[in-house]
């Protein structure tokens, strides 16, 4: 597999033994589903964008693909830094789980970004000129981070990991999908409903089991931070390959 096709920051393998109790599909009804149901129409709009339709067709200029993805340098380079923010405002000997769990995702970011610097040459989030709208998705995250209360961090990186194996299962089962060169990209994203959303399956069941010991979680909130997400998501993929 061609890692500079692979886009996949999978928690598997940074997850501790005792945490993976939560990885099994969340119940209908828990915040993580409901959101995503709730922007269920923007994530199709996603699957739907001219980027990923050329791309499960094989027909994406290479020229698109290389500026999205050193746009996405950007901001995974900025997601390992705003997790390292949000790890220090955790206390570890009072929320130990929510502590690995930010320290797992940091962990994850933190090898996957080695892929840009061995194969795409670009050193760190400086090396970037993002487009105003990458900017401010990170932007949007790191004021997560820094103002909200720390679960809500998790809130704003949920969608992220939702969505990316969601529409790749879709494109991938599309009559359509002859993805060419880009085969490796979608199947390193999609490789069966445990492997591909237990991070988001942890992550949300997290959640719930944040609020069920009553601790503090405002759903207003939450939701308003997981729609912005999502929408910054959408942006970033209709901006990579805009309409003809």
């Amino acid at each position: 597999m061609h890692r500079l096709l692979c886009r996949s920051i999978s928690l598997l393998a940074y997850i501790p033994r005792e945490m993976r109790r939560h990885m099994t599909k969340p119940l209908q009804i828990s915040f993580s589903t409901r959101a995503f149901l709730a922007n269920l129409s923007t994530a199709t709009a996603v699957a739907n964008t001219r980027y990923l339709q050329s791309m499960h067709r094989g027909t994406l200029s290479p020229l698109d693909y290389g500026c999205l993805t050193v746009q996405d340098a950007y901001y995974c380079y900025h997601a390992k830094d705003t997790l390292k923010v949000l790890l220090d405002r955790i206390d570890g000997r009072t929320e130990s789980e929510l502590y690995e769990l930010v320290e797992s995702k940091l962990r994850a970011y933190d090898d996957y970004n080695r892929t840009f610097i061995e194969d795409w040459h670009i050193r760190d989030a400086e090396s970037v000129l993002p487009t105003e709208t990458m900017r401010l998705y990170a932007a949007h995250e790191r004021r997560v981070a820094c103002e909200e209360e720390p679960i809500y961090g998790l809130v704003a990186y949920l969608p992220c990991y939702q969505l990316w194996p969601w529409f790749a299962r879709q494109l991938m089962r599309s009559p359509l999908y002859r993805p060419g060169v880009y085969k490796d990209w979608f199947e390193c994203i999609y490789q069966g409903e445990r492997e591909s959303f237990g991070g988001s399956w942890l992550m949300g069941n997290f959640i719930e089991d944040w609020r069920d010991r009553g601790k503090p979680f405002d759903e207003d909130l939450a939701h308003d931070i997981y729609r912005t997400s999502m929408d910054f998501e959408l942006k970033v993929f209709t901006e990579a390959c805009p309409d003809a």
